[in-house]
């Protein structure tokens, strides 16, 4: 609840240490950057309330210590991808 606005860095890629992203309930706007799925400690991302758009890339799956992903109430389209069952540890 910041009501920070634009994009997510990609740069946010570049944190080797990350495990959780938690921009709830903001007014962020585009794609949720490829750049964040290759942070593989990743736990944790939540990102409900937004207006992300685009679609849940398939290198979901990488994130094989990720346990909880929410996305609702944005406006991303596509199916998600069966990769994110690689993701293994996601609802514990």
């Amino acid at each position: 609840d910041n009501l920070l606005t634009g994009r997510i860095p990609s740069e946010l890629g570049n944190i080797s240490t990350l495990e959780n992203v938690d921009l709830e309930n903001n007014l962020l706007e585009g794609a949720i950057p490829e750049e964040l799925y290759g942070v593989s400690g990743l736990k944790r991302v939540i990102l409900t309330n937004n207006f992300l758009t685009g679609t849940i890339s398939s290198s979901v799956g990488n994130l094989s210590l990720l346990t909880d992903l929410w996305l609702g109430n944005n406006l991303l389209t596509g199916r998600l991808s069966s990769d994110i069952g690689r993701a293994s540890l996601l609802g514990e």
